[in-house]
């Protein structure tokens, strides 16, 4: 995933109600992982949307500021709370310069997620796909583990050296446009293991190919994905389209994060 910049002062368009939880998927349905990029304070209806996903949310990720930043933002308690009492999960984006980023300073970003949120997840961005760098990874998510993260996502964002399904709970093994995400084929070896471990992040999908993109992706052997047609430098900032409108026709009547 492209490390992008958190812009504090956009304004968000998007003028749905707030919403409460959805029905609850099956037990084998995928749900949903959503890069959540937007800060609540100029985006609470996209932090609402969130949590009314419920159970049907996998984990929701965590950027106040392409990591969190030199200080906790205050505004994001509420709404995390909010998604963890629905069911769902939030974990820190962290990012891992494809291995070459000190272990020390991707350790201090996550006890900063932890110290300052309270989290016990991790998404650990730019990470390497080669066997070069698993033992650099290994140390990484052990220390991650000693320190109370119980939960993982590494985002090589291709399919990786399948030594990486040792040291995650779940892999980003695609992320990039859907014209691209067409002609993916999924590697032979990630079907030895349950689809849960692994996750697809879509970008720059038209709208009216929004249906079709999150049926591929049913088909393709992943727990949780996320489709949008945001596109641009960050494909990230806001909640799609859909997911949005799908949440405010569900239950347009819950009270509003203050």
């Amino acid at each position: 995933m492209t490390r992008h910049l958190i812009v504090r002062d956009q304004a968000h368009a998007d003028a749905a109600q707030p919403v409460q939880s959805l029905t609850p998927p099956p037990a084998s349905a995928p749900r949903f992982a959503v890069p959540a990029y937007f800060n609540p304070l100029w985006d609470p209806a996209g932090w609402l949307h969130l949590a009314s996903l419920g159970p049907a949310l996998s984990f929701a990720i965590l950027n106040p500021d392409s990591g969190p930043g030199s200080a906790a933002d205050a505004a994001y308690s509420e709404p995390i709370a909010a998604v963890q009492t629905s069911g769902g999960r939030v974990i820190g984006y962290v990012d891992t310069g494809y291995g070459t980023r000190p272990d020390a300073d991707v350790l201090r970003d996550l006890m900063r997620y932890q110290s300052w949120y309270g989290l016990r997840g991790a998404f650990l961005d730019q990470v390497s796909s080669g066997r070069n760098h698993r033992g650099h990874y290994r140390r990484v998510a052990e220390a991650a583990r000693r320190a109370g993260f119980d939960f993982l996502a590494m985002n090589p964002g291709v399919t990786p050296d399948p030594g990486y399904a040792e040291l995650a709970d779940v892999l980003v093994t695609f992320e990039g446009p859907w014209l691209a995400y067409r002609d993916h084929a999924t590697a032979d070896w990630t079907t030895g293991h349950p689809a849960e471990r692994f996750c697809h992040l879509v970008h720059s999908t038209p709208p009216e190919e929004l249906t079709a993109a999150q049926e591929t992706a049913r088909e393709r052997h992943v727990g949780a994905f996320y489709v949008t047609e945001q596109s641009g430098a960050n494909p990230w900032g806001s909640l799609s389209m859909q997911l949005a409108q799908a949440a405010a026709v569900e239950q347009p009547s819950a009270t509003p994060l203050r």
